[in-house]
């Protein structure tokens, strides 16, 4: 959705639309940066956890599951975000999130922890995802090389 890197050199900009012109007035929310909900506990540790943003700029919870995730979730009209809050399991701790937005693919690699949406710290445990992304799902695995907590295109 925003830089065809999809880095954040800011830590507040998104990765690039690769097909703006192809795409109908497409609008990302990446502007609004929310904070997670206080009831982001509701995802319980140990889940790999999916959230639309409100209206209000709020979150609410969709999505959640301890394990890998095959499928199509949908952010709903305003975006979402993708939380990593499992637990320390050496060798299957961080999950690969991918997504798709105008038919291209990408992925990041989510430690564990507190939501933490600075990209490219080594600490990054939450993506957000713009309102025609779709997340394709995630993958359990082990520690992320270095770079892969950036959004890369694959």
């Amino acid at each position: 959705m925003f830089s065809s890197a999809r880095r954040r050199p800011t830590g507040r900009t998104r990765h690039a639309l690769t097909a703006v012109g192809a795409v109908l007035g497409v609008t990302v929310a990446g502007a609004v940066v929310t904070a997670p909900p206080a009831d982001a506990a509701s995802c319980g540790a140990g889940n790999t956890c999916f959230y639309w943003i409100n209206s209000n700029g709020t979150s609410t919870l969709k999505y959640k599951s301890p394990g890998n995730v095959s499928g199509i979730l949908h952010p709903g009209p305003r975006g979402g975000w993708v939380w990593n809050n499992g637990v320390r399991y050496p060798g299957a701790d961080h999950i690969t999130l991918t997504t798709s937005i105008n038919g291209s693919r990408w992925r990041i690699c989510l430690h564990y922890g507190p939501a933490n949406f600075d990209l490219g710290t080594g600490a990054t445990t939450a993506a957000r995802i713009g309102p025609s992304e779709i997340v394709t799902g995630w993958t359990w695995r082990g520690e992320c090389a270095a770079g892969e907590d950036n959004w890369q295109r694959y």
